[in-house]
């Protein structure tokens, strides 16, 4: 069963990304304790005109959200991370698969995109 059984997004600017050259618009879908069979990070590209959008998933510990979007054009690289930040009301336990957008109005123009998440 889904922790959040109907997630609904919720827009969040990326508050600490200094000269927001693309614009991002990063949006947590929600977590999930429904993980599958893989472990592995994806990001998938969609493009439908504008906005470039990119769909994060991850696992984690459950009792988490993300903060402090940000990204970094490295060469032919867009480098996208956030922060897990506890959640004061729950208690990380089993793992959580976590979805997430980060929605660009600029096409960052790049070949390659990678997920981190910061420390």
């Amino acid at each position: 069963t889904a922790q959040n059984s109907s997630p609904s997004p919720i827009p969040r600017p990326p508050a600490d990304q200094p000269g927001d050259e693309l614009g991002l618009e990063f949006v947590f879908i929600g977590p999930s304790d429904e993980i599958g069979n893989s472990a592995d990070t994806t990001v998938t590209a969609s493009k439908r005109g504008d906005p470039s959008i990119y769909s994060v998933r991850h696992i984690s510990g459950c009792g988490y959200y993300p903060a402090s979007p940000r990204y970094e054009l490295v060469g032919d690289t867009l480098e996208l991370s956030y922060i897990l930040e506890a959640d004061m009301d729950a208690l990380p336990a089993s793992p959580c698969a976590y979805t997430s957008e980060f929605r660009f109005s600029h096409d960052p123009g790049t070949s390659k995109v990678v997920f981190n998440v910061r420390s």
